[in-house]
């Protein structure tokens, strides 16, 4: 499948890859360029047979786990790198669904970007939207008709009141559309040692897919109004 989001050991010697397909990642060996293993993530039975994906994917800075996000299951999976088995350690389940990661550069801190919609609530939407929009023309179209059989009206004020119609309804459906996709996000704090959420950031409507950047060792609050005014 198409790849996703990767990263790269400091020692340039392994690259770990998510990909379209696969709830986990590869790992490849860089100087053979080939890939040594595939990691799937431990599921939660109870989710086990939800539809999902993984988006988000980075290293410790101190190289000793690799931190991925499980989109749907609103989960972030962790493993450990130190015995090169990459065995699952912990998973942590989000208020949003996870799709960036960034570390602290002294390790302390996780930063994940959230959003609070799915994938599910979208199709809803936009099934609901369409359904609206093609609704509004199969009234306007049954309007027109009753109009020609009772001669109330004539042709081209029928066509005018289809065309209103039909454009009044193809509005509420697009901005119903719109809505789905304006969502607000969050950027979950996550204390590395203890693997617990210590706090969520408000981020307005922004980042729901944009990957914190954190350039010092600053508190989380501190990051985030520093990324704020950048």
């Amino acid at each position: 499948g198409s790849v996703r989001p990767g990263a790269i050991s400091t020692d340039g010697q392994r690259y770990y890859q998510q990909a379209d397909g696969l709830i986990g990642f590869e790992v490849a060996d860089v100087p053979s360029r080939e890939i040594v293993c595939v990691v799937r993530h431990e599921l939660d039975p109870a989710l086990v047979r939800e539809d999902t994906y993984c988006h988000g994917l980075a290293i410790r800075p101190d190289q000793t786990e690799v931190w991925s996000c499980n989109v749907d299951h609103r989960t972030v999976h962790i493993h450990e790198l130190n015995s090169g088995e990459h065995a699952q350690t912990a998973s942590l389940k989000l208020q949003g669904r996870p799709y960036w990661i960034s570390f602290s550069p002294n390790n302390k801190y996780a930063f994940v970007s959230l959003s609070r919609a799915s994938r599910t609530l979208h199709k809803q939407l936009m099934t609901y939207s369409l359904g609206i929009g093609y609704g509004g023309y199969f009234v306007a179209l049954l309007l027109a008709v009753f109009s020609f059989w009772k001669s109330w009206l004539t042709p081209s004020v029928l066509l005018k009141c289809f065309i209103a119609w039909g454009l009044f309804w193809a509005a509420v459906a697009a901005a119903i559309g719109a809505h789905a996709f304006t969502l607000k996000g969050s950027v979950a704090v996550i204390d590395t040692h203890r693997k617990q959420v210590v706090c969520h950031l408000s981020a307005g409507t922004a980042p729901v897919r944009t990957q914190v950047l954190v350039i010092d060792d600053a508190s989380p609050a501190e990051t985030l109004d520093a990324a704020a005014r950048t």
